[in-house]
């Protein structure tokens, strides 16, 4: 059986310029694409990120384990925000990946196959009322896999950006 599956992921915050090419480098390290079957991932496409005042956003049809490795690493190593969506495949199902900084980990949470929509399982449920958990710190905590990502900017100064 094949570990490659169709996955895509956002990902925005703040980067200097020696910052910007590493995560050029990073996104041509997993073979990232501008759109499902376009072209992979160049200097352009960063920039007409910025311009748009977007989230970049891949995508990769054949994800090694649904994942961006080397992006999702360098994400985390430079504190810039991350989704990543991954369709089911074999048995597992469809999920969000989220990252932003100041989490210690990446969270995860079950998704719909089209990425819209955030599932919680009836023993997710269950589980949550077993605890004390409310209906509604179920859904505020499934809804924050869905957190806006902020666009991709540029500091022209070079003066942020630079984690650890």
């Amino acid at each position: 059986m094949s570990d490659r599956f169709v996955s895509q992921i956002r990902i925005g915050g703040l980067v200097n310029q020696p910052t910007l090419q590493r995560l050029i480098a990073a996104a041509k390290r997993d073979a990232a694409k501008t759109e499902w079957d376009g072209e992979h991932a160049d200097e352009p496409s960063f920039h007409a990120a910025i311009a748009t005042n977007q989230p970049l956003r891949f995508y990769d049809s054949e994800a090694s384990a649904w994942q961006f490795e080397n992006l999702e690493r360098f994400c985390q190593e430079k504190g810039l925000s991350f989704q990543r969506h991954r369709a089911a495949g074999h048995d597992c199902d469809a999920e969000f990946l989220y990252w932003a900084p100041g989490m210690q980990q990446p969270r995860c949470a079950r998704a719909s196959q089209d990425g819209n929509e955030v599932l919680v399982s009836l023993t997710e449920l269950e589980e949550a009322l077993q605890v004390g958990d409310s209906l509604a710190q179920v859904v505020r905590q499934a809804r924050t896999a869905l957190r806006d990502i902020p666009p991709l900017q540029l500091l022209e100064d070079g003066t942020a950006a630079e984690h650890s």
